[in-house]
């Protein structure tokens, strides 16, 4: 104890192991250099996904279930049975501090607050007993960090107060919280025993009945460590034809249009209005990996990965200071197609939009069967690939990545477009909200609020996608499809969306869903869409139901 040293441990979890106890180090697109890159912290430490977790009440069986854990794991570690418990006990709690400092994760959404740019030699005082230079010049040593480089700070009052907590913190607690980041970052890599106590926590968290089989984790794996290479190799061995490409710039042009139109109609003032229209015309689309990345940059990339293929454990621990060379690399010579790499990789399943690159991604994933076929009916292809791209479109003009311009610069709090594109959507909001808790569709009031945005997003993506078939099919000739006469575009269109929501997930799932990413369950958004989209139900020559649209669906 008397050698112990709080801030040579936090270095080396940092450095060494990439464990992130109290704050989390990335490199992320600099919100105010369009090209350049900064250093972020965040705030981090917690061992259950979200900070709601820990005001459940004390018999919930997801903290048993996570204090549970940390007993079973302890007890392996050669701890009897009463140290184990006390040990779970006061970790959970010690976490539980931390969660009361930590900002609730909806308010991490809104770029404009979580892009505070602050010289490390400012944190030096206000976060004086954390020694972010150290770690970050030990990160980084070739990036000449020194007290005057500015960072990116998510959460400036988090970084103060977690700064007092390690200050204040007994020395054994401190040692047994950062022990206990560490062991649960490397769990997965450990033996049976240990990834057996970790299913039966997925098992209450998630409704996880079966543990993931031993290639599927492996699978994850390597595209957690190399995601870049996988999307690579897939693309090599099924590259996307060209008339593919052609049809989806097609639905991505329509579906611009479909925006642009109803732009002119929104509601707003004239100076948000041209805002929006200047982001939409100058919108890039992006479908799979560019042909650049796919040669002299793959290759480059790579160059630092060291891969041992007999020693697993070796191999992720070196992915770790791979990971690092890499940030490094953004930050003292980015490439133009570092950004795109990143978001193209990550969001390697769905079709998203890149705020900082005022780009919609469609990955290669999202261009097989059975959501897309270069053959499959304009209807059908709208249902399941249009909604998806009007929402990654219509992400660029709502909040909150409408506070980025079209240049890829972030407004600042002061901006007029920033609070009038909060007020443009509050209405809708509102009755969105009611409408989810009058319906009884399983969220508490304050969660139906938080996920207003996403259900607002998602019925009016479904929306757009519906007119810009309409428009696409306006000045083409009538084909009905074989053996489903009896339908009509429309309903073809809406029945093809519905089966993307045709999921079960179990109540666990479902709860995450909404806590983490502010989602409603699938069969609950097919719901709303039901209601809140009249062609949704005369499509289908259902009697329409009045007085539960609300106004102004985008």
């Amino acid at each position: 104890m008397e050698d112990f040293s709080p801030n040579h441990v936090l270095r080396q979890l940092h450095v060494k192991y990439g464990v992130s106890p109290y704050f989390k180090v990335s490199v992320e697109p600099n919100p105010f250099i369009p090209g350049a890159n900064s250093i972020t912290i965040s705030p981090s430490g917690l061992g259950l996904p979200d900070r709601s977790y820990y005001y459940t009440r004390q018999d919930d069986p997801i903290q048993k279930a996570y204090k549970q854990l940390i007993r079973d794991v302890v007890v392996y570690l050669s701890v009897t049975r009463i140290e184990a418990e006390k040990f779970g006990e006061d970790m959970f709690y010690y976490e539980k501090r931390i969660a009361e400092i930590t900002p609730h994760s909806y308010e991490m959404l809104n770029p404009v607050n979580t892009h505070n740019s602050i010289k490390l030699s400012e944190l030096k005082i206000t976060a004086a007993s954390l020694p972010l230079q150290d770690i970050l010049t030990a990160l980084f040593p070739e990036s000449n960090v020194t007290e005057e480089t500015e960072v990116i700070v998510t959460s400036p009052s988090y970084l103060t107060k977690v700064s007092q907590i390690t200050a204040t913190t007994d020395r054994a607690i401190f040692n047994s919280y950062v022990i206990w980041t560490l062991v649960r970052k490397y769990l997965p890599y450990l033996s049976s025993q240990f990834t057996l106590t970790v299913d039966s926590f997925h098992s209450e968290l998630l409704g996880v009945q079966h543990s993931i089989p031993r290639w599927e984790k492996c699978s994850r794996f390597v595209k957690q460590c190399m995601g870049l290479a996988v999307e690579s190799a897939l693309e090599s061995q099924n590259p996307i034809r060209n008339k593919t490409k052609t049809e989806i710039t097609n639905i991505f042009q329509e579906v611009s249009k479909a925006v642009q139109t109803r732009l002119k109609e929104y509601k707003i003032s004239s100076e948000l209005k041209q805002y929006l229209q200047r982001k939409i015309s100058k919108l890039k689309l992006q479908i799979g990996l560019p042909d650049l990345i796919r040669k002299d940059y793959l290759k480059n990339y790579y160059s630092k990965l060291i891969i041992l293929k007999t020693n697993l454990f070796e191999s992720f621990k070196n992915s770790l200071s791979f990971k690092r060379k890499i940030e490094e690399q953004l930050l003292i010579a980015p490439h133009s197609q570092d950004k795109l790499v990143f978001h193209a990789t990550y969001y390697s399943t769905q079709v998203s939009y890149s705020a900082a690159l005022n780009t919609v991604i469609v990955p290669r994933a999202m261009l097989t069967e059975f959501i897309y076929e270069d053959d499959y009916p304009s209807s059908i292809l709208y249902g399941r690939l249009g909604v998806q791209i009007a929402n990654a479109i219509l992400s660029s003009v709502l909040p909150f990545d409408s506070a980025w311009n079209a240049n890829s610069r972030l407004l600042s709090h002061y901006h007029s477009i920033v609070n009038e594109s909060h007020q443009s959507v509050d209405s809708t909001r509102s009755c969105l909200t009611n409408f989810v808790l009058a319906h009884e569709l399983g969220l508490s009031e304050n969660s139906a609020e938080l996920t207003s945005l996403s259900v607002l997003k998602h019925s009016s993506s479904i929306n757009i996608a519906h007119q810009a078939l309409e428009n696409y099919l306006k000045d083409r000739s009538h084909m009905h499809q074989p053996s489903l006469e009896k339908l009509e575009d429309s309903a073809l269109f809406f029945l093809s969306y519905a089966q993307t929501e045709c999921s079960r997930n179990t109540k666990q799932q479902e709860l995450y869903d909404s806590l983490v990413n502010y989602q409603l369950p699938p069969k609950s958004q097919l719901e709303v869409a039901w209601h809140q989209i009249p062609e949704f139900q005369t499509s289908l020559e259902c009697s329409i139901s009045k007085n539960e649209r609300c106004s102004d669906i985008f």
